[in-house]
């Protein structure tokens, strides 16, 4: 069997190729039951000659493409099945930009069949090829892939960074940050080190109180913006800024704090470097601007609240005599933020959810939002955003916005950003009370499945690919209805297929009720969680998907 598939590496976490790279992963060891599995690159040519020369003339070959259809090759010279995940009703059936692979029906035209993941893909796929085409059903091998998490640790380890609403103060001008996790990504020895905060910069600082970084750095959001430096500092240091206020702003006197220490700084019209000298009791990586006026553009040239603009910060330790030289350390000797091992505890009842968060049919925002209206009160309460992007610009400022727009909480929030191993994934399985699901749509959603095998009860709409699997026994349903939605590659944006609309009200209720089950009805609880492990094994145990996998490829 040969497995074309799209690359993978840490630059394409959430994107489509991505997604089809992960099936892959959890094919391979049924696959490799069935038969010697073969990988090949995405680029290859199936009309070469040697693609595959150790198999030339071999009959018994097969050939599965993960790989979205207008991106598949074609013209396979054996027996050739295109793996699909599709969350909508309807496949592309028409071409666009003078590209005839756009329309999908030509392409599997060319295959031998589709192998469909969901119930929801098979009938996509049948509507439009029509009854004679083979289209067989055959779910994602998941279940043998995580199994029960008993006995694990309640929590989350690993590498990369994490936002919790718990080190965050928020107040009428803003948010402060207290005791970031990423506060010790390096020791700093004192010597002068150069953050910058432009779009393209190497390693940026996370940025509280501000607006995503464009190319001349970043600009402040609210009247107090926080800067988390990369390393946390002490001593008597001295900060370079450079900046540039706008409108009032220029002229004004703006406050600095980091570590308990305070001194002030007046920028000018221009982007310049303004040097304050603080004495920093106590380590600290939180570097605050305050008393800045977030009123905006008075010429409305600009809608957004504007302030001031940072460029970069220079740190470096105030010299005791005046002859004591120190080398500058590059940008570049800095890791990325986040490049760091941190571990957090989770207690009470965790709501955890996995997504790409620049994925708008994921609804996250949707997520905190029902999540905080429906638990604010509630200290026992947390939700847990595993985001898969490499960038963590692509949801902070946005979250932190989110998480001030909502004000004071007693529940917990907490964004993590950084690869899970096996073990990693599992911990915090173990910790999950509930998975979460606002999604418009699913070709499959690995994840809940993934929880659903050790035992986690879902809260989700019950449409599309999750209608496989979700019932009311293992789930809490999430209200949803059709509205109509172009295809996600398509840059027409016509509105060609269905897509579903989240209730709000009944995700909030489901958060509600599902802290209600846990505390009032416990019995109802461990029924479900009972209920998702058995259905997920019926469901995609690696023995079912094989014996599906096994008569698909013999009959072909």
């Amino acid at each position: 069997m040969h497995a074309p598939v799209p690359g993978i590496d840490d630059g394409t976490m959430g994107r489509p190729d991505y997604s089809y790279r992960v099936l892959l992963d959890y094919f391979l060891p049924v696959l490799e039951r069935l038969g010697t599995v073969h990988v090949v690159a995405p680029e290859v040519n199936p009309d070469r000659d040697d693609w595959a020369p150790d198999h030339a003339g071999d009959s018994q070959s097969r050939v599965l493409v993960f790989a979205p259809p207008h991106a598949a090759a074609a013209n396979w010279p054996y027996p050739a099945f295109l793996v699909l995940a599709f969350e909508f009703d309807r496949i592309p059936d028409e071409s666009w930009d003078d590209n005839p692979r756009t329309d999908w029906t030509r392409v599997l035209t060319g295959y031998d069949g589709v192998i469909a993941l969901s119930s929801n893909a098979f009938d996509a796929v049948r509507n439009a090829m029509g009854p004679s085409y083979p289209v067989h059903l055959v779910p994602t091998p998941v279940f043998d892939r995580i199994g029960p998490g008993d006995d694990l640790p309640r929590g989350i380890t690993c590498r990369g960074d994490v936002l919790d609403s718990r080190r965050l103060v928020i107040h009428d001008d803003g948010l402060e940050i207290v005791e970031p996790h990423i506060q010790r990504t390096r020791e700093w020895n004192g010597e002068r080190v150069c953050v910058t905060l432009t779009r393209d910069a190497h390693s940026r600082a996370l940025v509280v109180g501000g607006y995503p970084p464009e190319r001349e750095g970043v600009w402040s959001r609210w009247p107090a913006m926080t800067i988390v430096l990369p390393f946390s500092v002490e001593g008597r240091v001295s900060l370079t800024i450079s900046l540039a206020g706008l409108a009032r702003n220029c002229g004004r006197e703006i406050q600095v704090e980091l570590g308990g220490a305070t001194g002030s700084l007046i920028p000018s019209a221009g982007i310049e470097e303004r040097t304050v000298v603080l004495r920093v009791p106590q380590p600290s990586s939180a570097l605050t601007l305050s008393g800045i006026d977030a009123s905006g553009d008075p010429e409305g040239r600009d809608p957004r609240s504007l302030g001031v603009l940072v460029k970069s910060v220079s740190v470096q330790r105030r010299a005791r005599l005046p002859h004591r030289r120190r080398r500058e350390v590059a940008e570049t000797d800095l890791p990325e933020l986040g490049s760091r091992d941190f571990s957090v505890e989770l207690e009470g009842v965790v709501f955890t959810t996995v997504l790409n968060p620049v994925d708008t049919r994921k609804n996250w925002q949707d997520i905190v939002t029902a999540f905080v209206d429906a638990l604010r009160d509630d200290a026992e309460a947390t939700l847990v955003l595993k985001m898969v992007h490499g960038d963590r610009d692509s949801f902070a400022p946005d979250l932190l916005q989110l998480l001030y727009a909502l004000g004071p909480m007693k529940c917990r929030v907490l964004a993590v950003r950084g690869y899970l191993t096996d073990d990693e994934l599992r911990n915090l399985i173990s910790a999950t009370s509930y998975y979460v699901n606002a999604s418009s749509g699913e070709g499959q959603c690995l994840p809940i499945l993934e929880f659903m095998a050790a035992g986690v009860p879902a809260i989700a709409p019950h449409n599309t690919a999750m209608a496989d699997y979700l019932n009311p026994a293992n789930s809490l349903e999430v209200r949803s209805s059709a509205q109509p939605a172009p295809w996600p590659q398509d840059p027409r944006l016509m509105r060609r297929t269905i897509s579903h609309r989240i209730d709000w009200g009944s995700l909030r209720s489901a958060f509600v009720l599902a802290r209600d089950v846990i505390s009032a009805d416990p019995h109802r609880y461990e029924a479900m969680s009972l209920r998702a492990t058995a259905d997920c094994r019926t469901y995609c145990a690696d023995e079912v998907v094989g014996d599906s996998l096994a008569q698909v490829l013999d009959r072909s």
